[in-house]
């Protein structure tokens, strides 16, 4: 495994890594300090100066590797792609979480008592933490789309807002899926990319408002909002 293989989910923590220098000053500044009050007083018992810096590097090694443990680095899993000189290149993908979370979502099962919620809840669970270097976004929806994670490495993050979902999250009731979709489009989906994108919904599934040729003009729209899967990877 190589260094540019890799991918961070909190790449800002980084910046602890700077205060090494910082700490190999100040223990410079005390070994020198220690220096002087030897030559000002004989009497003080000399320290080894092998032992003070063999600490020292311990604790720059120690303070390293947990800021790298911090920065939560993974393996990126790459999609490969011929390009025009027929090189393999790697393709990002994004993984787009739409989650129902309209009042019949609450519903619980009759042998397990696990609502829909739950379910859904323990599917982005067992999903996102088998990801390595995937993008991923959470949106509930109920009568409107309600932005929870914006497209992020952090699957740990976004684990973590899954749990946390609320039934007519957003304090909005309804169920309107065109409108959640149409937010996702503007959102991922108004531009061509090379990258992958992968939009999953979770819901418990048709509308009991409507019927016949009414739920079937619906059902059109629906699909009229998701554009061309060929131009959008």
């Amino acid at each position: 495994m190589k260094w540019h293989e890799l991918s961070y989910g909190f790449p800002h923590a980084i910046i602890l890594v700077i205060m090494i220098f910082a700490f190999i000053t100040l223990s410079w500044r005390l070994y020198r300090y220690r220096l002087s009050l030897l030559e000002r007083f004989t009497l003080v018992i000399p320290r080894s100066s092998t032992i003070f810096w063999t600490k020292t590097t311990a604790l720059c090694l120690a303070w390293f590797f947990l800021s790298l443990a911090l920065m939560q680095p993974e393996k990126q899993i790459v999609h490969p792609e011929k390009n025009t000189s027929g090189v393999l290149r790697k393709k990002k993908q994004d993984v787009i979480f739409l989650v129902d979370a309209s009042a019949s979502m609450a519903i619980s099962d009759t042998r397990t008592g696990t609502s829909r919620l739950e379910y859904a809840q323990e599917i982005i669970d067992t999903m996102t933490s088998q990801f390595h270097g995937e993008n991923v976004a959470l949106y509930a929806f109920t009568s409107q789309p309600t932005k929870l994670v914006p497209l992020t490495p952090n699957t740990a993050f976004l684990r973590l807002l899954a749990r946390q979902l609320a039934i007519n999250e957003g304090d909005i009731a309804g169920t309107n899926i065109k409108t959640a979709l149409e937010a996702i489009k503007k959102n991922y989906l108004s531009t061509s990319s090379s990258d992958l994108k992968t939009v999953i919904i979770l819901s418990d599934g048709g509308d009991t408002e409507l019927e016949g040729t009414a739920k079937e003009q619906r059902l059109n729209e629906i699909l009229e909002t998701i554009p061309d899967p060929n131009q959008y990877n």
